[in-house]
């Protein structure tokens, strides 16, 4: 098994660090802490948003140490607090629905 800190790239879709007592993961994986083992820290934005970001997701902690945020599309892109520079962001879809509709496409329910 290969130990976390020997990785370039770490990904992760956590953004709350400490902020969020109900899905809060261990301190060692708070973005801050990762940022210091790795030499690109990508956030992948986790949750399913059809457009605009919910207030709350506007600025997370995460935001401040990720070296790019991966976002579903642009409407979200501009979305984001105005301090997090706008070349680590990148609207590049969603993961769980890209795997969703390739499922789907290779089961012949998805024409096209």
């Amino acid at each position: 098994m290969t130990h976390y800190e020997a990785y370039d790239i770490i990904y992760f879709h956590s953004p709350y660090d400490n902020t969020n007592m109900v899905t809060r993961v261990a301190a060692r994986f708070y973005s801050e802490e990762l940022k210091k083992h790795t030499d690109i820290l990508v956030y992948i934005f986790y949750y399913i948003r059809t457009q605009h970001l919910v207030e709350e997701h506007k600025l997370l902690s995460a935001y401040l140490h990720a070296d790019k945020i991966i976002l579903q599309n642009e409407t979200m892109v501009e979305d984001v607090h105005s301090s997090v520079p706008r070349e680590r962001l990148a609207a590049l879809s969603n993961l769980k629905v890209d795997r969703i509709l390739r499922l789907e496409a290779e089961k012949g329910r998805i024409i096209g």
